[in-house]
């Protein structure tokens, strides 16, 4: 009861300059009608909720801007490593690829001296190692010097054959490509296939069937979205606030929301711009995020605690005076308050609003339109 005279006072003093009639509440001057103003079933219908008055948190920001940009591990310039004539694509922009599936089929003579080189070492070394073993078998009868020979040449073939091996590596070859069955026609021998190194999307084709490309060509991109990084400028007064693992909202033009954390921080400032760099990681499973899409972005720094919060939507400007709606039986007084601080939610309440007290927390601007009504209507009478 204190707070709500309280309140009546308040109201009353910052309305002096407006007509007051009868017992009605105008212009913030609350009063008592014979019957009450605002129902139980006017709240009901409104949905408005009531919370009690205390404490709570205020959460400090800093509102930055960044860009949407691909994960540097989730990114693959692709090359051929031989160079050649493209004999088939099979991969065009925007198809999903596999890891390890062909995007194109190069001819490469390179390759095919490649192959043969290694098919030639071993060969060879399957002969010197069988001479060896022979020689091996008629130890003792055979002279010595011939021995040391077949050893010899059986050492000297393996390390051709494993020479050999290492280009095919090289090539992008793996051991057991490298080791299996020959190819049946000796045209296979020239064919490279081109590979997707990771799983995603053909983001970039640059090659045309029947032209000559060589191993330093970039002929294909391929990039995955299941995460991407959001790079944030940040202004170096604000740099002081920011470290690694503080949460962080981001939000497109669109309204898409995402929380994240600073993953890396770069404390470095442009000479240019003025500016530091943060990156963020998001999960982008859906694909909702795009590569060159512009958001900004609050990054909470800390939070301070304050002996009343209240949502900002219990806030309502009436004759230009911030109002909390306070309970009074089924009616709700507005009650003139003095603001600090506020974060996205809530707002920091420094006089006005005594603790313990029920206010109306929700779709208030419901009891603001009948207030005003009421004031609007006895004042037209």
């Amino acid at each position: 009861m204190k707070m709500i005279m309280k309140c009546l006072f308040t109201f009353l003093l910052c309305s002096m300059r407006m007509e007051a009639h009868d017992h009605h509440c105008h212009n913030g001057e609350c009063h008592e009608t014979d019957e009450p103003r605002w129902t139980k079933g006017k709240t009901e219908f409104a949905q408005i909720q009531t919370q009690v008055s205390g404490p709570g948190t205020i959460q400090n920001f800093v509102q930055v801007s960044g860009k949407v940009i691909f994960h540097p591990d989730h990114l693959a310039y692709v090359l051929p490593k031989v160079s050649g004539t493209v004999v088939e694509v099979r991969k065009n922009l925007g198809e999903s690829v596999g890891e390890g599936e062909v995007l194109a089929l190069i001819e490469s003579r390179e390759l095919a001296e490649a192959r043969a080189a290694h098919l030639v070492a071993s060969k060879k070394y399957i002969y010197s190692k069988a001479l060896l073993n022979q020689e091996l078998k008629l130890e003792g009868i055979s002279a010595e010097q011939e021995l040391q020979n077949a050893k010899l040449a059986a050492a000297l073939a393996e390390i051709e054959v494993r020479l050999a091996a290492q280009k095919l590596y090289a090539l992008g070859f793996s051991r057991e490509e490298i080791v299996s069955t020959a190819p049946q026609n000796s045209s296979e021998y020239r064919i490279f296939s081109v590979k997707a190194p990771l799983k995603g999307k053909v983001l970039q084709r640059d090659l045309t069937l029947g032209e000559w490309v060589d191993s330093s060509r970039q002929i294909f991109t391929v990039g995955n979205l299941d995460k991407v990084w959001v790079e944030i400028t940040i202004s170096s007064s604000d740099v002081l606030y920011l470290k690694e693992g503080l949460p962080i909202e981001i939000t497109a033009v669109h309204g898409k929301l995402a929380t994240a954390q600073i993953k890396q921080f770069l404390p470095t400032i442009s000479e240019e711009t003025r500016m530091a760099t943060a990156i963020a990681l998001i999960e982008n499973h859906q694909g909702e995020w795009m590569p060159g899409q512009f958001v900004t972005a609050q990054i909470q720094t800390d939070s301070m605690e304050s002996a009343i919060v209240v949502p900002q939507a219990a806030i309502q400007m009436i004759k230009g005076e911030q109002c909390v709606f306070i309970e009074n039986g089924e009616e709700f007084i507005p009650c003139v308050v003095k603001l600090g601080k506020m974060d996205r939610e809530n707002v920091e309440v420094l006089s006005g609003l005594d603790p313990g007290v029920s206010y109306a927390a929700s779709n208030t601007f419901c009891l603001k339109a009948d207030f005003e009504k009421e004031d609007a209507e006895h004042h037209h009478h």
